[in-house]
């Protein structure tokens, strides 16, 4: 869901959506991104739910190198108190990511290692906010997947614009 969000904020600074559930608002997210003087990219997402046993916020903040690889991620998961329910913190370096994970009060860490030599920078985090892809454009790279902790290969194509209907517009 989340990386779903990211595509809707390629071109502004920041969006903020409303979250449906069929026709019913369910909540509301936001995304922001920002190129730092120092090249790299922050991106920071939230989004905040509403249930029957209560409401949830996921804030996960990422920050990309100048040529898109991995340097931090961490996402917060509370309740709608703000009670912290589990966060988890990655980063990452030329061997793999290091994770640090608190789930309720338990805390664990875990090194999850990435061959040196296979692609983890994914250039398409800078598409539209720094560089603009021609169409046809592929990146393939490796991205650490948090809930599983473990790499997965992603491919990244840029097709060219597209209409899109959101909300009925």
């Amino acid at each position: 869901m989340i990386h779903g969000l990211l595509l809707a904020a390629c071109l502004a600074d920041q969006v903020s959506m409303d979250v449906y559930s069929g026709e019913k608002k369910v909540g509301s997210a936001r995304v922001t991104q920002k190129l730092q003087t120092d090249g790299k990219k922050l991106v920071q997402v939230s989004v905040s739910l509403a249930g029957p046993q209560g409401g949830v916020t996921v804030r996960e903040e990422a920050t990309y190198q100048p040529n898109g690889e991995p340097a931090r991620q961490v996402v917060e998961v509370t309740d709608q108190e703000g009670k912290r329910l589990a966060t988890l913190v990655a980063t990452f370096d030329g061997t793999g990511a290091h994770m640090v994970s608190d789930r309720a009060g338990k805390r664990t860490t875990a090194t999850i290692p990435l061959g040196r030599t296979l692609p983890r920078a994914n250039a398409s985090e800078f598409w539209f906010i720094r560089d603009q892809p021609k169409v046809g454009a592929k990146v393939t790279y490796y991205r650490l997947d948090l809930s599983k902790q473990e790499w997965e290969q992603v491919t990244v194509r840029y097709v060219g614009k597209k209409s899109v209907n959101v909300g009925g517009r």
